[in-house]
Parts: C-alpha cells; structure tokens; sequence
C-alpha cells in the first residue's frame, strides 16, 4: 500500500496556513496537508518526515529532513526559495498554482 503524500504547513500568518492547507484538500483530496505551529515544525517534520514541508522559517532540521520544502516570505521579503529534487531556487513569487505544481512534482521525485 502506498502512503499519501504528506505536508506539513506552518507559515505564518495562521490564516493564510489555514487557508493554504483547505485549498490543497480541495484541490489534491488524495494528500494529507497537516496544518502545525510554527514553533512545533522540527518535532513534526522528525516525527512524520514529510514530504513537503511550506514555512515561513527553514530550520536546518527542515533542510536536512524534508523531502522538499518551501520558504515563504523569508524576512518579510516579497518572494519565495524552493527546494525540490536536492534543487534550491529563489522565486519573486509563489501563488496557490506554483505550490499545487510542486505538489504534483513531488510524484515525480525518488
């Protein structure tokens, strides 16, 4: 049996966490989007190994554990850094479309 795929949200502000995790089970029914505090991340990326991690802070327990992360609003900054398939890339800007595409390419990664 083949476990769905896992992520862990815990952007700030709680609203927008809230608002992306009901999004993604809307749109993808067949993954498990698991809303967590911003402070509980590195226990539950430890304990669950997702395979996406979305964050507004990327501890190095978050780079090292996560199958791929996303960084959202680092310092307030109006932009995006994504890490998927041992990649990392800066974007000016990641909308509801981009997450669910790297939602959709977390099939295609070992």
């Amino acid at each position: 049996m083949v476990r769905s795929r896992r992520i862990l949200i815990a952007n700030e502000p709680r609203a927008y966490r809230d608002a992306l995790a009901a999004a993604l089970r809307a749109l993808r029914p067949q993954i498990q989007a698991l809303v967590v505090e911003p402070d509980d991340l590195d226990r539950f990326v430890e304990r669950l190994a997702p395979d996406l991690v979305i964050c507004s802070r990327a501890s190095e327990t978050v780079r090292a554990r996560a199958g791929a992360w996303v960084l959202l609003y680092p310092d307030g900054e109006e932009q995006a850094v994504v890490a998927l398939g041992g990649q990392c890339r800066e974007l000016a800007r990641i909308d509801l479309a981009g997450i669910l595409a790297l939602v959709d390419a977390l099939g295609d990664i070992p």
